[in-house]
């Protein structure tokens, strides 16, 4: 089966993905800015139509092709599109990812 989330929710994941690839960074879940992250989702099937996840950050090289990373903790995207934590990347940047609320009101199946 598959999952559900909102589309205000997918959008602040799909502008996340094109700062970072305007960055230069070639991953599609890295994380933008000057910290060397990712984001991996770990469940999309929110009550509100929102997103979870977890960030980690590479933080040395084993050989070549392996990093070792440390985990920088869960995000969390609203339903309606609002960062709710997302560490790796700064508070005061998280406006310009988030989805102005459109004043449609996400309706749960029962």
């Amino acid at each position: 089966m598959g999952y559900g989330f909102r589309v205000e929710a997918g959008r602040v994941l799909d502008r996340i993905e094109a700062q970072a690839k305007s960055e230069g960074k070639e991953v599609s879940n890295a994380l933008p800015g000057n910290i060397d992250g990712f984001y991996e989702i770990t469940r999309r099937d929110q009550p509100d139509g929102g997103i979870k996840g977890v960030c980690g950050k590479a933080v040395g090289k084993k050989n070549d092709d392996i990093f070792y990373c440390k985990p920088l903790g869960g995000f969390s995207i609203s339903g309606n599109g609002k960062i709710i934590r997302f560490p790796g990347i700064p508070k005061k940047d998280w406006p310009k990812y988030e989805v102005p609320v459109t004043g449609l009101e996400f309706i749960p199946r029962a």
